[in-house]
């Protein structure tokens, strides 16, 4: 028989089933139900991000853990576009194609990686002629000055995938 409060009735919700639960939840949603609740909760919307994470990039690239480790936190890639989209609100369509932002430094080897090891092929490398903008701090008197646009986009294929490598300056000169 149970006695007290109907809760303590309740079977316990199998795990498998909360992770199931939170692939439809949004970033959000996720991030503002953590800071009250316990830290088995914190880490089941970590472990549901991770997955998010691997699963959007297995979309584009066979070597997932490489491509995380190697390309993402190594060459500082951010990926934008409806693939970010659907990250953050997992009930939006699933991407057209993969846009990754990464500074001019690391976009050769971006590129190399994608090509060499990932198997895609170049259809469209454009450089664009970015003004610079110069913009100077009021408390320095003229003494910062910075850069900031897109320098190239890269245009990628493999069979039905297509992946834009969007080459991003960002310079600071203090003088």
């Amino acid at each position: 028989m149970c006695l007290g409060r109907v809760p303590d009735c309740s079977p316990p919700i199998p795990l498998q089933v909360i992770l199931q639960l939170l692939q439809y939840v949004d970033v959000g949603t996720l991030m503002t139900a953590i800071r009250p609740a316990s830290r088995a909760y914190a880490s089941l919307v970590s472990i549901e991000l991770r997955g998010r994470q691997k699963r959007l990039i297995h979309q584009f690239v066979h070597d997932t853990s490489q491509f995380i480790a190697r390309i993402l936190r190594d060459c500082h890639v951010v990926i934008g576009g409806s693939a970010a989209l659907q990250y953050i609100c997992p009930s939006t369509p699933p991407p057209t194609d993969y846009d990754l932002y990464v500074p001019s430094k690391h976009a050769n080897d971006v590129l190399e990686y994608l090509l060499i090891v990932e198997g895609y092929e170049v259809e469209l490398d454009t450089t664009i002629c970015t003004p610079t903008p110069r913009h100077a701090s009021a408390l320095l008197y003229n003494a910062v000055e910075y850069t900031a646009g897109t320098a190239r986009i890269v245009t990628l294929w493999r069979g039905e995938t297509k992946v834009d490598i969007i080459e991003e300056i960002l310079a600071l000169t203090i003088a």
